[in-house]
């Protein structure tokens, strides 16, 4: 049986939606606004046995300190793990995004070099 939250499926789903908030930031939205809930749509989030496994795969599995959260307690583990995860996320997603802006300004740039 595929294990459909594995590391690849992680990094995949947070390209695309990385990708995606790219796009709705040229519409005109709110890009953080539109990363916060991209990701808490996601099922690595929606699903506390898929939200402990982004604590594996991430970069960011200590980015709800840099958001000044304590994890409650009282939700038990998985509750923990999701507040975690969803930080986590959020923060891998902005990540690619940053690195995706800077391909397509890198890309643009060589487009408009003379002689191109």
């Amino acid at each position: 049986m595929e294990d459909t939250y594995d590391e690849r499926s992680y990094w995949k789903d947070v390209e695309g939606l990385a990708s995606e908030a790219l796009e709705l930031e040229a519409d005109g939205s709110d890009v953080q606004e539109a990363i916060s809930e991209l990701v808490d749509a996601s099922s690595w989030i929606i699903y506390y046995h898929a939200a402990a496994k982004v604590l594996l795969h991430c970069e960011n599995e200590d980015a709800y300190l840099d958001a000044g959260l304590e994890l409650d307690q009282s939700k038990g583990w998985l509750g923990m793990a999701a507040v975690a995860a969803f930080c986590a996320m959020e923060q891998d997603v902005t990540s690619r995004l940053e690195r995706l802006r800077d391909e397509r300004a890198e890309s643009l740039a060589l487009a408009e070099e003379p002689g191109s």
